[in-house]
């Protein structure tokens, strides 16, 4: 009987060790994984920003109309972009902690912006070989833990995708972006929208750059509420660069602009 008792003591205690070291292993969270870049979410349109003509009021229709495409983009992205790439911003200069109860890494933080106060809490969840990644915000006097955006990396970091709420107060996915790294930049970055019952709805913008070409600048754009494929190169050095616009141009032929932006024959 005592050497019963002797073996169930030393079973239960055994136990509990193991039990002890599990969980240790478990909950061990590693190294935190390191986020996106913050061009992942972001396009640059300065090209067409209008500037780039030096305030020649004779800017020829080619440019102008490639100018038009982009602006419609441009006006969506800087309209509900700016805090969710403000808040990203700000997580790349914080440290996170590890959650032991969710099983995932943390990145909170206060910050002003635009006058007002806010605080995120960027999540990081290693699944496989993905991370997935959630954004929640609140507005001091206003809207509270709002999923604002997630997304999902390679665990990697070479690519992934983010989708995009419309804003905290209304949590409605209006944008999903598809980014892909070449080396250390971003190669292609693609936005659709997405707000379901929108004549926009399905539309995209994708931008890519090339060395081995020498237009190399790239946007290809669906506008699906004309059914319309437009594609825009142009050299980023030299600034001359066409498009081909069939719902516009009525063809399928590429529309040049010179260094100065003014039409020519291609």
């Amino acid at each position: 009987m005592k050497f019963l008792k002797s073996l169930t003591i030393v079973l239960f205690s055994t136990g509990i060790l193991m039990t002890a070291c599990t969980t240790n292993e478990e909950v061990n969270p590693g190294v935190a994984p390191e986020l996106p870049p913050v061009a992942s979410m972001t396009i640059d349109f300065s090209y067409f920003d209008g500037t780039n003509i030096g305030g020649r009021t004779n800017a020829a229709s080619n440019w102008e109309r490639a100018a038009s495409v982009v602006g419609f983009w441009s006006t969506v992205l800087t309209a509900n972009l700016t805090l969710p790439v403000a808040a990203f911003k700000v997580a790349i200069n914080e440290k996170p902690a590890y959650d032991r109860d969710r099983g995932l890494w943390v990145w909170s933080y206060t910050y002003d912006f635009v006058g007002k106060k806010y605080t995120s809490e960027l999540t990081g969840q290693l699944q496989g070989n993905e991370v997935v990644w959630k954004m929640y915000i609140s507005e001091q006097g206003g809207f509270q833990n709002a999923l604002w955006y997630s997304g999902v990396m390679k665990a990697d970091g070479t690519s992934g995708y983010w989708l995009l709420n419309y804003n905290g107060n209304n949590p409605t996915e209006y944008l999903r972006i598809d980014w892909a790294k070449e080396g250390e930049d971003i190669g292609t970055i693609k936005f659709t929208y997405t707000l379901d019952g929108s004549a926009e709805y399905g539309s995209y913008i994708e931008y890519s750059h090339s060395s081995e070409t020498d237009f190399d600048r790239t946007y290809k754009v669906y506008l699906s509420a004309y059914e319309a494929n437009v594609t825009i190169e142009w050299n980023a050095e030299t600034s001359n660069g066409h498009i081909m616009d069939s719902y516009y141009f009525q063809d399928v032929d590429y529309h040049c602009w010179d260094s100065d932006f003014m039409d020519v024959d291609c």
